[in-house]
């Protein structure tokens, strides 16, 4: 992670929630001059920080909500500055894991250049970044609803795989057949009615991903699928999760943030403790690359060699 350079008067640090923000203006001196909880509105925080707005840097951290407040900041023409949530918390988090980091040690961290920096997504893609997120919850939301079919079949003493045939949309209704008696068949029953919606809804999200990515970045799309075992949602999945590689100095730097070596914990030089809990990088990456290597396994006789 790079450290924020601050250049102006006066810092603003906010620690955002879902419906109030805390915000604290220091001097590069470190003087307290604002402190105060404001309703989650610009307007609000603009009349609160005019006298200091001259010569001004605000940061916030990369929680749930930050779209909207990074957004209006700048289409008002004040800078500001994402920070990545865990790394502030390792330098700024206190010994006990409850303790929280508010506006104050954000400002202390702006002022004294340490602010690390999260990556700001552009806006324009950030939708299809979210919808790819929720795709990827109703996937694991369908392969739960097929092991639970599964194990019914199990729990009733019926020991055929049932599990390759309830993916496949024209064959899963023949198996109520299969049902030992009427309770069972409901269950069952649920089960696929509940597959029947989750495919309806991934492949409408998967198609109007598609088409979104096409717009925004069709070179990419069609070059990944190139890949052998790199289909259309993990060529989707490594553009957005990634943007633009000029954002990491070093192949490394991207593998730790791939999670598919261990990261570097390192903040502008400086070295970070963490622990074993801690989540660095990115998930999502790490899925799609692991998911590209069981194919190419699977697809491709020169890689098992």
């Amino acid at each position: 992670s790079m450290n924020l350079t601050v250049s102006t008067k006066y810092v603003c640090g906010i620690d955002l929630h879902a419906r109030e923000m805390r915000i604290c203006v220091m001097d590069r001196d470190g003087k307290i001059l604002l402190k105060r909880n404001i309703p989650c509105a610009i307007k609000e925080f603009i009349s609160h920080v005019k006298p200091f707005m001259k010569s001004f840097t605000v940061g916030v951290e990369s929680t749930f909500n930050w779209y909207w407040l990074l957004d209006k900041l700048k289409e008002h023409k004040i800078t500001a500055a994402l920070g990545h949530a865990l790394y502030i918390k390792r330098i700024k988090g206190g010994k006990h894991k409850n303790d929280q980091v508010d506006a104050r040690d954000i400002a202390d961290l702006l002022r004294t250049n340490r602010f690390p920096l999260a990556y700001d997504y552009p806006s324009e893609m950030r939708a299809v970044r979210d919808f790819l997120r929720r795709r990827h919850l109703f996937v694991r939301k369908r392969a739960a609803a097929y092991t639970h079919f599964q194990n019914t079949f199990t729990q009733h003493g019926i020991l055929d795989a049932v599990y390759a045939l309830v993916k496949i949309q024209g064959k899963r209704r023949a198996l109520l057949e299969r049902a030992v008696n009427d309770d069972m068949r409901k269950i069952i029953e649920t089960d696929l009615d509940y597959i029947d919606s989750l495919d309806a809804i991934i492949k409408e999200v998967e198609n109007l991903i598609i088409k979104r990515a096409r717009h925004h970045n069709r070179k990419h799309f069609d070059l990944l699928q190139t890949i052998i075992g790199c289909g259309p949602i993990t060529s989707l999945v490594i553009p957005y999760k990634t943007h633009t590689i000029k954002r990491f100095s070093t192949p490394q730097r991207y593998s730790s943030y791939s999670r598919v070596i261990s990261a570097d914990n390192e903040s502008s030089g400086q070295y970070l403790v963490h622990s074993p809990t801690d989540k660095s990088g990115n998930p999502y990456l790490k899925w799609a690359f692991s998911e590209i290597a069981i194919l190419m396994l699977k697809d491709s006789p020169e890689t098992k060699e």
